[in-house]
């Protein structure tokens, strides 16, 4: 893991936050081959392996890390830039 250290002064609001964002970026709740479930619509939830971890987001997001997710069965295949808020947990 990549560790470093960025000088903020609580003062600072502005680079408070930025310091905030970047430590959560650097720190996802999911690791390589978790085993997951997420939400793909609001009545279609799914079970899937971690095999890609982004830790600075996606094309459209950088405000969170991201993940490709494998599926297997029926609707099986790589699900690529699942926000984090959209995993519902471990399976």
């Amino acid at each position: 893991m990549i560790e470093f250290a960025i000088y903020c002064s609580p003062k600072d609001q502005a680079n408070y936050t930025i310091f905030d964002r970047i430590m959560h970026q650097m720190h996802p709740k999911y690791t390589f081959e978790d085993k997951v479930l997420f939400e793909v619509t609001k009545d279609k939830i799914l079970m899937g392996k971690i095999e890609v971890v982004d830790c600075f987001g996606t094309f459209e997001q950088d405000k969170e890390p991201s993940y490709d997710i494998f599926v297997k069965g029926e609707s099986g295949g790589l699900y690529k830039h699942i926000r984090e808020s959209e995993i519902i947990g471990l399976a």
